[in-house]
């Protein structure tokens, strides 16, 4: 039973210094060399106590990364990469109303503001670097294309 607590302490600890997904925190216990069994008895009392919610962490990081100019395809990739499974990404997308629209208008924003930086090169290259940094923002096709389409 000791165990439990120091995994469930050292949990909380991690989780007092920033949120984590529930793969990383699994991942976090193993590293420090708790047992399987431990780290899921760890991982039940810290659901109880809704500290670790991966759905909440979804919409929070989703949030996040919008604000900071990032399209749908880099924050699912991020999320992926902290363990966030396609469904749960899709559930916390449909759970905030991110429409088509209002993806358009995020990527506008970051269009508009680079494009401001940009608008003495002639179009052609232009557009090419418009492409390029819509595509590494992570913006959806349809969105950049429409976006692009501004430029010609």
């Amino acid at each position: 039973m000791k165990k439990t607590l120091s995994a469930f302490d050292y949990a909380c600890k991690v989780l007092q210094n920033s949120a984590k997904t529930q793969k990383e925190l699994i991942d976090k216990l193993a590293k420090k060399g708790f047992n399987n069994e431990t780290i899921n008895e760890t991982l039940l009392k810290l659901k109880k106590y809704d500290y670790i919610n991966d759905l909440k962490f979804t919409e929070e990081f989703i949030r996040k990364h919008i604000e900071a100019g990032e399209g749908c395809n880099l924050i699912k990739h991020k999320l992926i990469a902290k363990g966030i499974e396609d469904k749960q990404f899709d559930s916390a997308f449909l759970n905030m109303g991110l429409s088509e629209e209002k993806q358009y208008y995020f990527a506008e924003t970051v269009f508009k503001k680079k494009l401001s930086l940009l608008k003495n090169l002639p179009k052609e290259k232009l557009y090419i670097k418009m492409g390029t940094f819509l595509e590494n923002k992570g913006f959806q096709e349809e969105i950049i294309e429409k976006l692009l389409s501004k430029i010609k």
